[in-house]
C-alpha cells in the first residue's frame, strides 16, 4: 500500500512538480485553501502533510495581515489538526529569507533576523510549529533559496524576462557566488525527508553556488536565448545606489553551506 501524502500549494510551482514526479510513489491528495477549506479535510490513513503553499516575498499589494494569514495562522492551524488526527508527520516549505540579510555565508546554525514580513511570517511559524512536534508528530523545517527550472516563477522568472528583454548586459567577469536549487533536486529532496521522516531545521540547495554569468548560462541553455555580456566600470556601485534591492539579490554573495542537512539525508 502506498503512503498517503496530503499535498498543499498542489496548483503552485513547488507542489505540481513533486506530484508529477513522484505520483507513483505515493498516495498524493491534493489540498487548496481558495477552493476548500481545513475544516473539510478528512484526513484518514494520512501519513504526512507536505505544505507547499504561501505567498511569497514579491507578490504586490498583499498586506502584513494577509502574509500572516496565509504563511502563518493557515499552516499552524493545518499542523494542529492534523496531530489531532493521528497525521505523523508535517512538512513546511520554508525559506533562506528568515537569515539575516547581512549574511553571506549561511548554515543551519546561522542567525535568523528576516527583514521582509515574508521571511518574518515565516520564521514565526517555523517556531509555532516545532512547538508541536512530539513523540508521534514529527516536524521537518525546508529552507530552501531561489528555484529555478522550466517555467520558475519569483526572482528567477524576473531575471529571466530581464535576459530575454536585454540580451546584451555589463556582467562580464562578476565573481560573486549565489546558491539556487533546481525544481527536481529540491523534489526529490522532500521524497527522501518523507521516506526517512528527518525532522528539525533542514537547508537545502544545490552542490554548487554560481556565479551571475554562470546563472546567466543557465537561463540561457534553458530558454535556447543568447547572451552577450561585456564588462562596464562601476556596474556595481550603479546598481547599490540606483537599484539596491536587485543590487543585494544579484551582486553579493549568498553561500550555503548544509552538509549537516545532507549527513542527516544520507
Amino acid at each position: 500500500m502506498l503512503k498517503k501524502v496530503l499535498v498543499t500549494g498542489s496548483s503552485g510551482y513547488l507542489g505540481k512538480n513533486f506530484i508529477n514526479q513522484f505520483s507513483n510513489n505515493y498516495e498524493l491528495l491534493k489540498f487548496s485553501l481558495i477552493k476548500n477549506t481545513l475544516k473539510s479535510l478528512k484526513f484518514s490513513d494520512i501519513s504526512t502533510v507536505l505544505h507547499c503553499a504561501g505567498l511569497v516575498h514579491n507578490y504586490k499589494k498583499i498586506t502584513k495581515s494577509d502574509y500572516y494569514k496565509i504563511n502563518n495562522r493557515y499552516p499552524l492551524n493545518l499542523a494542529k489538526l492534523a496531530k489531532e488526527n493521528g497525521v505523523n508527520h508535517f512538512i513546511f516549505i520554508s525559506t533562506v529569507a528568515v537569515y539575516d540579510k547581512k549574511l553571506e555565508y549561511i548554515n543551519e546554525k546561522s542567525l535568523c533576523n528576516p527583514y521582509s514580513i515574508y521571511g518574518k511570517s515565516k520564521l514565526k511559524t517555523e517556531n509555532e510549529l516545532l512547538e508541536l512536534e512530539s513523540k508521534t508528530f514529527n516536524v521537518s523545517i525546508i529552507r530552501i533559496p531561489m528555484i529555478y527550472g522550466i517555467d520558475a516563477p519569483g526572482n528567477i522568472k524576473k531575471l529571466t524576462s530581464f535576459v530575454k528583454f536585454v540580451p546584451f548586459l555589463p556582467f562580464k567577469n562578476l565573481n560573486n557566488k549565489r546558491s539556487i536549487i533546481h525544481i527536481n533536486k529540491i523534489c526529490s529532496f522532500i521524497d527522501d525527508v518523507i521516506k526517512k521522516k528527518v525532522s528539525g531545521i533542514l537547508l537545502l540547495s544545490d552542490d554548487i553556488s554560481y556565479t551571475l554569468p554562470e546563472i546567466i548560462k543557465i537561463i540561457e541553455k534553458q530558454e535556447g536565448i543568447k547572451v552577450i555580456l561585456f564588462r562596464l566600470p562601476f556596474i556595481k556601485v550603479f546598481f547599490k545606489y540606483i537599484f539596491p534591492d536587485f543590487y543585494k539579490k544579484i551582486f553579493l554573495n549568498l553561500i550555503i553551506e548544509n552538509s549537516k542537512t545532507l549527513k542527516r539525508l544520507e
